[in-house]
């Protein structure tokens, strides 16, 4: 059996007290809170600051696509509205181009689109640049962009080929419309005709102007020509313009021609003759086909109402000769075939 001797050598240990553990966790928790602090202020400066600088970057990014597009523009002008197809009256709407501000605070640029004979927008922002605007001086363009309260950013832009603006665009407007060496006989070089050969007799057809590519649509009104029917073009109309133009030319199917009336002329009224003269008068017609077209060499069968005595009518001259007529009043007769023409005439 063992036997341990108790050590009368162990010393008294002391720990912390409640008092020193509580000031201890205060002033760590402080400690701890104040990094938390700085770390979200810093985080905050450093994303403003990243926000900002983005903002910055996207209207640089906006004003310098806004001067490239326009600094070349024949013709500019401001408006609070983007203009409908309606609205734009001076030139093809073909060529002008619409840059604004939409209704979600947006910057967008419309081109016209020859495919669907539309505008069709080509750039949009994906941020808001609320509150910008555009001022036109003379033929110097202002961009104010203002994404924002705290930020800003403006720039000017010369316009070296401005010939024409609108004197009522003055101020600041959301919506800059515009067009590019277009203007007078500039705008020709950029257009396409297709003109219309109707022959010999046929009716004029306008010729349609449009740029390469843009859908066309045939004449409202055939062309006519009196003795034929409009069969159609050769070569077939096209859909769009093509390169280069296009001439056509009108087929034709001839018509047999028909008298279908006949317009009586001569003097009237006709004096009578006396018991020893006879007076003659020469009457005329002009036989006129379906078309309304004068026909020639119709052979015309002539006669005369209420006629006696020595009174008489050539049938094949439509001379009338009067000699002691006692009526007061004959009637001329033009006959081809089964078609008839008149004339009352009275005898004095």
């Amino acid at each position: 059996m063992r036997l341990y001797k108790k050590s009368g050598n162990i010393k008294s240990k002391k720990g912390f007290t409640l008092v020193e553990l509580i000031i201890a966790m205060a002033i760590a928790s402080t400690v701890v809170s104040v990094a938390v602090s700085m770390l979200m202020f810093s985080n905050s400066v450093y994303k403003r600051g990243n926000e900002q600088q983005n903002v910055q970057s996207n209207n640089r990014l906006a004003s310098d696509y806004i001067q490239k597009q326009v600094r070349f523009a024949s013709d500019l002008y401001l408006t609070a509205t983007p203009p409908t197809v309606a609205d734009i009256t001076d030139f093809n709407p073909e060529y002008v181009e619409r840059i604004y501000i939409n209704a979600s605070n947006q910057l967008v640029h419309d081109q016209w689109d020859i495919l669907t004979d539309s505008y069709k927008t080509a750039f949009i922002t994906q941020y808001q640049i609320a509150g910008s605007n555009f001022t036109l001086n003379n033929n110097r363009l202002l961009i104010n962009l203002s994404p924002s309260s705290d930020f800003e950013l403006k720039s000017e832009i010369q316009l070296p080929n401005l010939l024409s603006t609108n004197p009522s665009s003055s101020g600041a407007q959301p919506v800059i419309v515009f067009t590019r060496d277009i203007s007078s006989a500039g705008l020709a070089a950029f257009l396409e005709t297709i003109t219309f050969d109707t022959g010999s007799g046929g009716s004029y057809i306008a010729p349609i102007s449009k740029a390469a590519g843009a859908p066309v649509t045939a004449p409202s009104t055939n062309p006519t020509r009196p003795g034929s029917t409009f069969m159609g073009w050769s070569p077939a109309f096209p859909t769009h313009m093509p390169v280069g133009g296009l001439s056509l030319t009108a087929i034709w199917s001839d018509v047999p021609r028909a008298a279908t009336s006949i317009v009586v002329s001569g003097p009237n009224p006709a004096t009578s003759g006396t018991s020893n003269d006879t007076l003659t008068y020469q009457y005329t017609a002009v036989v006129l086909d379906q078309f309304n077209q004068t026909m020639t060499g119709q052979t015309i069968s002539w006669s005369a109402s209420n006629m006696g005595g020595n009174n008489s009518m050539n049938s094949s001259t439509g001379l009338l000769s009067l000699r002691n007529f006692s009526g007061t009043s004959t009637t001329i007769i033009a006959r081809v075939g089964t078609v008839t023409g008149s004339m009352n005439v009275s005898v004095n």
